[in-house]
């Protein structure tokens, strides 16, 4: 499996939520009896004044077949047209989070604050879309 950092579309990242401040915590791999994942945590709107810090965490499960929306216990929206099938919420203690799945590929996207306002849902649900769609088209081209 790729590198999630690599997957990940940082300019596009940064239009939304500011300039990339890099990783905050290094890339790690866990594997365990559930199955493997990865974890890619990173920093935007570093060094802006009066900009918001946030984290866009993307993590990748390659584990049994699920779906998303059991991940979630709040109101969920279907996102169309992403994997098997793809779900949006609005966390008010984490933050947005996305969850796709496509067989046994789990992705999950969280943008939370760090300092500042917690970005809305209307300025980074299309960023955790695009960035979870184009991480899944390259993992399942590697199948």
């Amino acid at each position: 499996m790729a590198q999630p950092c690599a997957l990940l579309d940082h300019e596009h990242i940064a239009a939304v939520l500011g300039p990339d401040g890099g990783s905050f915590a290094p890339p790690r791999t866990h594997t365990g009896p559930q199955g493997t994942w990865q974890l890619c945590e990173r920093e935007s709107g570093y060094g802006v004044p009066g900009r918001n810090l946030t984290a866009f965490v993307l993590r990748l499960d390659l584990a049994q077949p699920t779906t998303a929306r059991t991940r979630f216990d709040a109101p969920v929206v279907s996102v169309a047209g992403l994997g098997s099938g793809a779900y949006v919420r609005a966390d008010p203690n984490v933050g947005q989070q996305l969850s796709a799945y496509d067989g046994n590929l789990n992705i999950e996207i969280t943008v939370t604050a760090i300092a500042g306002a917690t970005p809305s849902a209307g300025q980074v649900q299309p960023v955790m879309i695009d960035s979870a769609r184009q991480a899944m088209e390259e993992l399942l081209a590697q199948r």
